[in-house]
């Protein structure tokens, strides 16, 4: 279960699975700046570099969602032929993770594991259980 997942992971890690969001988003946007991003070439490595953008809850949440659209959208084009589709999923889900953020402000799925509260609306969505970043890529 998530639940026991999350309880493997604060048990390796000693901290809670998204203690260590603020420090990649920084790293990451930090990179972004001085051309660290630029420098990995391998557009998988790049769209690693990237995720906490997206990972990462907080202030600018939305705002650093489109860049990484902006960003996996760049990478999409100059990916090799064969794993193009592959790409274009990963610009797909970012726009899926982006709708999540847009209508909740946060990530829900988090909530019973962080011990916050769903509203009705997070209850819903978690019912369905369509999480983007459980979806199998395309490709």
């Amino acid at each position: 279960t998530e639940s026991d997942r999350a309880a493997y992971v604060t048990g390796v890690l000693g901290s809670w699975p998204w203690a260590q969001d603020p420090a990649a988003l920084t790293q990451a946007l930090e990179g972004l700046e001085n051309g660290d991003w630029a420098g990995l070439g391998l557009p998988w490595f790049q769209i690693a570099f990237t995720q906490p953008l997206g990972h990462a809850e907080g202030p600018a949440h939305l705002a650093r969602i489109d860049r990484l659209i902006a960003l996996r959208r760049d990478i999409a084009t100059r990916a090799p032929a064969l794993l193009r589709s592959l790409y274009v999923s990963l610009v797909d889900q970012a726009g899926q993770v982006r709708r999540i953020i847009a209508s909740f402000d946060r990530h829900p799925h988090r909530n019973a594991i962080l011990g916050r509260r769903s509203t009705l609306e997070e209850e819903a969505y978690l019912e369905k259980g369509a999480f983007p970043h459980l979806r199998v890529f395309r490709g």
